[in-house]
């Protein structure tokens, strides 16, 4: 309260200083002058409309309000050019006929950085000597008002990077949420800045904007970017495998939560989307097993449970499978991590079991033939060849197998839609070249802003998808290997598992969801696999959409609900985020019966 006070007087003495500085200023014949335009900067003002053509200038008014603002922070720094770049990147409107009052830029202008001068605290656990946990706590009022943490999670020349947002209602108790999103080697800050994060980037100007949906609204969110060198993660020694990351994902949980104790008594949930479909499963594995009280060795556990999965470990050496397997047995039950459920949408989780779908999409599915005749015929002439692979791979569990049957499938079922023009994550968008480079850039572009990179003390640049990552994981053949067994093992100990899909997607259909979530083989499978599915409505009204509004379908039983959501692609949250937000909200609200 103190703090808020005296930044509230020393901006109110900063306008008093201004109006004084302004008026001399107006006297001034060369003030027009004093600050030129960069082409760099002129670009950036005629992209987001303050400057109309490149001849164009700053009028003597906006030049004024300017300098109002710069005169007002000059007790504060003397940094001109910070201060520009952060009123561009935060407040462009002040080169506009319409700008806000210099007495709230310079009070925002304050109170951001006075948020990135909190000092980096490391942290380490007698657990895991080889980790060290690197974070800073701050507000990033662009994005929301809530508490933040971020960082890095080091080991060794491995190091993870992680922003935290508090919840917007009631942080000591509502649950914790942990989100990842796929590739792999794709950025979970897409899912923060594009589907369900406090704020969402505008595709035209970049600038964040609030989302009244956010996951935050409920639950504090915790985003991480792994394996390494996925956004601003980096390494010399990359990850291959979800099973070499697991590991690292495991200590870094236990040194969050050690770190930040106030949270370790929260409920947690486990989601993400597409690639995450692999890590999701496989990650709250290794947290049931690790939280387990038996005496019974955790290496022995992972052995029996894993006997016929040998391919996913086969590229690692036995160290990294020593490391993946025994981080934490030494201090299991220091930190109690009260795993509830886990979230997949639109998840790559079972290969063998989705592939046969996209042709069945394609050519027979709710959205029409959108392949021509032809077309179709081919793909059901040439399947049986992925077929073949696909059986080879699941019985010789060989990476090279495996790697050539993901390689024929894409080849014969999913290339067809590339050639045609159809945008394999949302059937109704046509595009004839890369369909996810506009939001791509608009989020690499935000992340690697100088003031973020500042904030995050970042060492290189932010990638939001990258393809080495995705390569090595291919290579190792794991991207065709079934994962659902861990979901099996997961419902057998209780643990909840929402699976939800919308159905305009192409690459992790709904009608493959269907397919796999069917076979799973669960103590309720039977009564789940008989059940009919039924509508989804909103529970209440969300923005424009009342109460009764038909979202989709579902379908739940002791433990597993499944979802189809209506009119959406790949990214749920970005095409439908009533649906998603009612979805979020009745599902860690424990209404698992979508009642």
């Amino acid at each position: 309260m103190i703090i808020k006070r005296l930044l509230h007087i020393f901006t109110l003495l900063l306008s008093i200083l201004t109006v004084i500085s302004a008026l001399e200023l107006i006297k001034s014949d060369d003030f027009e002058n004093e600050y030129e335009i960069s082409e760099e900067n002129k670009q950036k003002l005629l992209k987001i409309g303050i400057l109309k053509e490149p001849s164009d200038g700053l009028t003597r008014y906006t030049t004024l309000i300017f300098h109002s603002i710069v005169s007002s922070l000059s007790a504060f720094t003397n940094d001109v050019s910070d201060i520009w770049e952060w009123v561009l990147e935060n407040f462009p409107s002040v080169f506009s006929d319409n700008p806000p009052s210099v007495q709230h830029v310079v009070g925002e202008y304050i109170k951001s950085k006075m948020s990135t001068f909190d000092q980096w605290t490391v942290f380490t656990h007698a657990a895991f000597p080889k980790y060290q946990l690197r974070v800073r706590s701050f507000t990033d009022m662009r994005i929301d008002f809530v508490k933040q943490h971020a960082g890095y999670i080091d080991i060794e020349d491995k190091h993870f990077f992680f922003w935290f947002f508090e919840s917007r209602s009631n942080p000591s108790k509502d649950p914790l949420l942990i989100w990842l999103n796929g590739g792999p080697g794709c950025s979970s800050m897409y899912g923060l800045l594009t589907a369900i994060g406090p704020s969402k980037l505008d595709r035209k100007t970049g600038r964040p904007y609030y989302n009244p949906y956010s996951w935050n609204q409920h639950s504090s969110i915790l985003f991480l970017d792994q394996p390494v060198n996925v956004g601003f993660s980096y390494s010399d020694n990359p990850v291959k495998t979800s099973f070499a990351a697991s590991g690292d994902f495991y200590a870094f949980l236990i040194m969050f939560l050690s770190k930040f104790p106030q949270y370790s008594n929260l409920d947690v949930h486990l989601a993400g989307e597409s690639y995450a479909g692999h890590y999701i499963p496989l990650f709250a594995s290794v947290i049931s097993m690790n939280q387990d009280e038996s005496d019974e060795d955790l290496y022995e556990i992972e052995i029996k449970q894993n006997e016929s999965k040998e391919a996913l470990y086969k590229t690692e050496n036995e160290q990294n499978k020593e490391e993946a397997l025994y981080k934490a047995k030494n201090e299991q039950n220091a930190v109690t991590i009260n795993l509830r459920s886990i979230i997949i949408g639109n998840g790559l989780v079972d290969p063998p079991n989705q592939f046969p779908y996209y042709h069945y999409m394609g050519c027979n599915g709710s959205y029409g033939r959108v392949l021509p005749k032809e077309v179709c015929s081919k793909m059901l002439t040439k399947y049986p060849e992925c077929r073949r692979y696909v059986k080879l791979c699941t019985e010789f569990q060989c990476p090279c197998v495996c790697k050539v049957a993901y390689d024929s499938c894409v080849d014969i079922l999913l290339r067809p839609y590339v050639d045609h023009s159809i945008d394999i994550y949302d059937i109704r968008n046509r595009c004839k070249d890369d369909c996810t480079s506009e939001i791509t850039k608009v989020v690499e572009n935000f992340m690697n802003t100088p003031s973020n990179k500042q904030l995050f003390n970042a060492t290189k640049n932010f990638t939001g998808c990258n393809m080495t990552v995705y390569t090595l994981f291919h290579d190792t053949g794991e991207l065709m290997e079934s994962v659902v067994t861990y979901i099996e093992e997961l419902l057998s100990v209780g643990i909840k598992v929402l699976i939800f899909a919308g159905d305009a997607d192409v690459i992790c259909n709904w009608y493959g969801t269907h397919s796999w979530v069917h076979k799973l083989d669960w103590e309720g499978s039977s009564y789940f696999n008989e059940n009919r599915y039924k509508p989804w409505t909103l529970a209440r009204k969300i923005g424009k959409k009342p109460a009764g509004t038909l979202v989709g379908e579902k379908k739940t039983y002791n433990g597993l609900t499944l979802l189809r959501v209506y009119n959406a692609g790949h990214v749920t949250p970005m095409d439908q985020p009533e649906a998603s937000y009612d979805m979020y909200m009745r599902w860690i609200h424990k209404k698992y019966e979508f009642n």
